[in-house]
């Protein structure tokens, strides 16, 4: 029996598949299955597949395309590993991946879900990272997902039927399974410092898929928000909740419930306290010139009369926006540097 079962899904892939094979085939770390889940494939994908000789990788074919979470939920019942691993087939892991990940698991047996960073493929310098910690981790899963899924690991044991994907919450099933494994406190969430995948980014063209992704992260956000007893039915409280997890300003007059909910987030525990101030910051860095008047007059409203730092924040976000202005901002902080030497 192996010690890791890799599940990685697969449609029409049959241009990436075979690098995405060969990354887990030749990790560091042997001591492996690779479960191929073919979701009905119709470009050839079969084929690529059925080059490789090696006794670890076994493919399955769904006999049409059901959906990632389906074809997850079938590669993870074959699974016979006590440590599952996700991995795409258009995404290639690093040589040592598994090798690390399972070294940091052995070493805290209490971590029941581990991930990494991520580089962008072909893009050396495009890292996307991930905050490390649980604390920081179940923080962040409040307005969004704090692990990228095709580097995630899992302990069978944290595990159970009720915790399958949701096929009902594509493409955010991820998101979704994570917040219900975070409702029990003793599953610990951890990320490695480190980039142990190279991420293939999605195209442009799908913009509707990055929209339903958004519109699904709202919901799965709110309705853990809602369980914990921080957002009611209020409309305008949704509302802010939405700016939180999309990082992007309320409507006009949705500011002075933005503040009210920041205050409420920022009062349970440090690092929710520290992720609601990231967000609040890329938030107003996002605000246009016509709406620092609503702002202001949003946030005085919750500041005791402090408009003029609020019109502060605003301009510093605006200014902060264009590559020019930074540019002077930095020309200028070099400068005051020299005057007082």
């Amino acid at each position: 029996m192996p010690r890791v079962s890799v599940v990685m899904p697969v449609f029409n892939a049959a241009s990436v598949v075979a690098d995405a094979v060969g990354s887990v085939l030749q990790q560091s770390f042997g001591d492996l299955e690779l479960i191929v889940v073919d979701d009905g494939s119709t470009d050839g994908t079969a084929s690529v597949l059925a080059r490789f000789d090696d006794p670890r990788l076994r493919v399955v074919a769904l006999p049409a395309n059901a959906g990632i979470a389906v074809a997850l939920n079938h590669g993870m019942s074959l699974a016979t590993g006590d440590l599952l691993a996700r991995m795409d087939g258009d995404d290639i892991a690093r040589g040592d991946r598994l090798e690390r990940q399972v070294v940091a698991m052995d070493a805290d047996p209490s971590i029941g879900v581990s991930g990494s960073w991520v580089q962008a493929l072909g893009r050396p310098g495009l890292v996307f990272r991930q905050p490390l910690t649980d604390a920081a981790i179940r923080a962040r899963l409040q307005f969004g997902s704090a692990m990228f899924h095709p580097t995630v690991m899992v302990r069978r044991s944290v595990l159970a039927d009720a915790f399958e994907y949701d096929p009902a919450w594509v493409p955010v099933e991820d998101y979704e399974l994570w917040t219900r494994l975070a409702r029990n406190p003793s599953v610990r969430f951890m990320n490695l410092p480190e980039t142990l995948l190279e991420y293939r980014l999605p195209s442009p063209s799908r913009v509707d898929y990055a929209a339903r992704q958004r519109r699904a992260t709202v919901e799965v956000a709110v309705r853990e928000a809602q369980r914990a007893g921080r957002v009611g039915d209020d409309v305008e409280a949704r509302g802010a909740l939405q700016s939180l997890v999309l990082r992007a300003p309320p409507e006009p007059g949705g500011w002075a419930t933005l503040v009210d909910q920041c205050v409420v987030w920022s009062a349970a525990d440090a690092e929710t306290a520290r992720e609601v101030a990231e967000r609040w910051a890329l938030i107003v860095r996002k605000v246009r010139f016509v709406e620092i008047p609503a702002m202001v007059r949003g946030v005085s409203r919750r500041s005791r009369g402090r408009a003029a730092v609020a019109a502060g924040w605003a301009l510093y976000g605006v200014v902060r926006r264009r590559r020019w202005a930074e540019g002077v901002v930095e020309a200028s902080r070099r400068v005051r540097a020299r005057l007082r030497r």
